[in-house]
């Protein structure tokens, strides 16, 4: 009987995928496709092949990268096909993009190939039908490729007859093309509902079976997300985003399940677990643009990770800093370019915009003139040619319109210490695509260190709150992120280090670590800072209760651990000033420190802070600042505030990070710095031992992080970028004050119990 059933479903089966298909006899009754369901024999760059032979095409002008059609991607792409034996091939016919060429070769050993037919781009928009009868050539292997147009190339069908039908061009069975992305981004949205449910109907003591089958759903549509995604690479950013604010709203969801869900049906542990991590990957993978390269290396003609704006400015800086300093990139960009190209001169070339370093205000070649003609003379024969030939390699991944568009740019501008790190190790490579992937790969090596360290000290589920943040959060974008550069998240790596040796009580190396990012970036300076809440606490308390300030001794024994904290990190700081002075000279220091009050001074529109929430980027933000002093001091009161009350009673790894978050309230950072938010769930104090591992304060915390993630999607929909930023700003700063209720509630509790108590009672030690 099922033998029967089986055999039946075969046959109609067999019978609907017959009448579903152009291109066979049937539908050609005077030639047959015989390209129709063949695999190519071998490709490159040719996204979902099997849509190229299937029988089915796009109705005419539909969008060319739809689910129909296959992509031609990369450099010289291709699909070859094997007819099994030499055939005469007398008509072709394909459906592609209306303004691209699409060439058929023929071969008859599959490595010499001869032209066939060039299909031409044609009038109209969109997908658009080419074809060609009367051809007189025969041979095994086909070979399809595209070239030409606007390096957009897609082909939702191709057909070749050795003898050209009676009805030509042939009748081939159209669809209703959907558009690639809108398939993607429902995939994605589904794979995201399956996440949340599995995780809200899965509950501790389940059995095995229900969990199962729970899981099956999550499964399958992340495949098919998954396999959406692989095959449209690269996607386009508003795809990437989805994703980001998709898995924070998840993480959230599964966060909340677990710390408040109904008592009788506590979250199931493992659910739970594999939501997160599953999160957490997808995090990271979102940073890295789902895999897919965010840069083109015009030179190789190729994708590539390379992160070419950004090396652009610090390699050149770090490399060549006792020629060129913090101030003389540009000024030597230029006579690098003319010494290359002997027929141009700088007043030929007057008129080209490049920013003055020395002020930061955007001049002209010609205004630049004697900086140009003077900044040969700062190096060696030997490190002017090393030069030259590192910018021919920008300028060739780059090309020249792009690097010299990129002189607008406000240069190097990190640390003495980062630079002096920078110059030991750019001086022993090249500047080339494979010395810069090599390079790249330090920050996410860093990355995955940090993390393990992070699960194994706080706890897993820290850890892959980090993870999601680390690449949810969409306040790094500006038009690229940092992927592909080199020591760009090496700070946040020691932040996180930091933290953990804090938790484990090794309060030198805790010291260090600190010490060492805020000597490669600065703004961690307010992770040590923060440290001091506890003793002011201990003088406040002091001061209530007894009326006096607190004896040394006293200090000393609350505070030991501050002091070896305080200890290692000065160490440090002697260590890496005097290093670095060494290398770079002293004056490195007092140069550095000129750029970067030069920097904070003038308004940006990619800074995200305090003083753009208020003012807005469309205002002189001094003068709007002091015009408006009273709000300003109420949020630094506020802001300030919360994280002194927050951090009572808090251990010190926890303070660390608090102090964190006054950095876009006192300082005024470009978007891309405002990314140590992903360092933020080590405030919480996970406890795997208990029912519900995060208290009620600790999921609110998360919650308030990973609910931003999935805010800041529909900022990404607003191409002003002005605007997008100060949207990003207002999300932080709601986001950041849902934070500072959180933290403050339970200090404000011990604030109140501190009060009540009799006098010449003091708390316990604040890192028991």
């Amino acid at each position: 009987m099922i033998q029967q059933l089986v055999r039946w479903m075969g046959i109609v089966a067999l019978l609907l995928s017959g009448c579903g298909r152009g291109g066979v006899d049937s539908a050609n009754p005077n030639g047959s496709n015989l390209l129709l369901g063949r695999a190519p024999l071998s490709a490159r760059g040719v996204a979902n092949a099997d849509r190229l032979t299937d029988g089915d095409a796009a109705r005419h002008g539909d969008y060319w990268a739809s689910h129909l059609t296959s992509q031609f991607k990369g450099s010289k792409p291709f699909a070859v096909y094997d007819l099994g034996k030499t055939t005469p091939i007398a008509g072709l016919w394909l459906q592609g993009d209306n303004n691209d060429d699409y060439i058929v070769e023929v071969s008859n050993d599959g490595e010499h190939f001869e032209p066939l037919w060039v299909a031409a781009p044609t009038p109209g928009t969109g997908l658009q039908d080419r074809a060609e009868k009367g051809l007189s050539s025969s041979g095994r292997y086909l070979r399809i490729s595209a070239e030409g147009g606007d390096s957009s190339y897609a082909l939702s069908e191709v057909q070749a007859f050795a003898e050209a039908p009676s009805t030509f061009p042939p009748e081939v069975p159209r669809k209703r093309g959907f558009r690639v992305e809108v398939k993607m981004r429902t995939q994605i949205l589904l794979f995201g509902l399956a996440m949340a449910l599995f995780v809200l109907v899965t509950y501790r003591g389940a059995r095995w079976w229900w969990v199962a089958v729970a899981s099956v759903a999550p499964l399958i549509t992340g495949f098919d997300a998954v396999t959406s995604i692989a095959a449209g690479l690269p996607v386009d950013q508003r795809t990437v985003s989805l994703v980001r604010g998709t898995i924070g709203l998840v993480a959230a969801i599964t966060i909340a399940r677990e710390a408040f869900g109904p008592q009788r049906f506590l979250a199931h542990r493992g659910a739970v677990l594999a939501i997160l991590a599953t999160c957490g990957v997808l995090g990271v993978l979102s940073f890295y643009n789902l895999g897919a390269p965010q840069f083109h290396d015009h030179e190789l003609k190729e994708p590539t990770y390379v992160h070419h704006l950004d090396l652009r400015q610090y390699y050149a800086t770090a490399k060549y800093f006792p020629e060129i300093g913090y101030r003389e990139l540009y000024a030597a960009d230029v006579a690098a370019y003319l010494e290359d190209n002997p027929h141009l001169t700088l007043e030929g070339i007057r008129n080209q915009n490049m920013r003055d370093l020395s002020d930061h205000r955007v001049s002209t070649v010609g205004a630049q003139r004697e900086r140009i003609l003077a900044v040969k003379s700062r190096f060696t024969p030997e490190r002017w040619e090393a030069y030259k030939t590192d910018q021919r390699y920008f300028r060739g991944a780059m090309t020249t319109p792009r690097y010299f568009e990129f002189m607008n740019d406000l240069g190097g501008n990190a640390t003495p210490v980062w630079i002096s790190i920078g110059y030991l190790m750019f001086n022993v490579i090249d500047a080339t695509n494979t010395s810069f992937l090599m390079t790249g790969m330090a920050d996410p090596l860093m990355l995955v260190i940090a993390l393990i360290a992070i699960g194994v000290v706080f706890g897993p589920r820290t850890a892959f709150a980090c993870a999601v943040l680390f690449g949810a959060n969409d306040l790094i974008m500006y038009s690229s992120n940092w992927g592909g550069a080199t020591l760009r998240h090496d700070w946040m790596a020691y932040l996180a280090f930091g933290a953990c040796a804090l938790r484990r009580e090794r309060w030198m190396l805790g010291g260090m670590f600190l010490a060492l990012a805020t000597l490669i970036r600065a703004f961690p300076a307010l992770s040590l800072l923060a440290l001091g809440i506890p003793l002011l606490w201990q003088v406040l308390e002091s001061l209530w209760h007894a009326r006096r300030l607190p004896s040394l001794a006293d200090v000393t024994k609350q505070q030991r651990w501050f002091l070896h904290v305080a200890l290692g990190a000065a160490i440090t700081g002697l260590l890496a000033i005097t290093a670095s002075s060494l290398i770079l000279g002293i004056a490195s220091w007092p140069e550095w420190y000129a750029k970067v009050s030069q920097l904070t001074a003038d308004p940006h529109a990619s800074h995200i802070s305090l003083r753009t929430l208020l003012s807005g980027s469309e205002f002189d933000h001094k003068e709007v600042m002091r015009a408006r002093w009273p709000l300003v001091a109420v949020a630094y009161v506020f802001y300030i505030g919360g994280v002194v009350i927050g951090g009572r009673g808090k251990r010190p790894e926890q303070i660390a990070m608090l102090g964190m978050t006054l950095l876009p309230v006192l300082l005024y950072p470009a978007n891309y710095y405002l990314h140590f938010l992903w360092l933020l769930p080590m405030t919480v104090i996970e406890r795997p031992s208990e029912e519900r591992p995060l208290n009620m304060a600790g999921a609110g915390t998360w919650l308030c992080l990973l609910l931003l993630c999935a805010v800041q999607y529909w900022t990404t929909l607003v191409p002003d970028q002005s605007l997008h930023f100060y949207l990003g700003t207002v999300c932080l700063f709601g986001a950041l004050t849902a934070l500072t209720v959180v933290y403050a509630r339970q200090g404000l509790r011990d604030v109140a119990t501190i009060a009540m108590q009799p006098r010449n009672v003091t708390d316990a030690d604040p890192t028991s």
